[in-house]
């Protein structure tokens, strides 16, 4: 199954603020791990948040 990704409002503010080089890998990543298979890779969050997953890149945290 494919899955497709779609964007909070606020992403390309973040992926600007980090840099050009951070954010193409973050794009990348979530390109090449989220559109295939989200719950292999990536950890769930708790509390509030326990609908939610992450993924850890580095100093970047994607949550999803």
């Amino acid at each position: 199954m494919t899955w497709s990704v779609i964007y909070h409002h606020a992403v390309e503010d973040d992926l600007e603020s980090i840099g050009p080089s951070a954010a193409r890998r973050v794009v990348r990543a979530i390109d090449a791990k989220l559109t295939v298979a989200p719950m292999q890779f990536g950890a769930p969050l708790a509390g509030n948040l326990a609908d939610f997953r992450k993924l850890r890149l580095g100093d970047y945290r994607v949550v999803y």
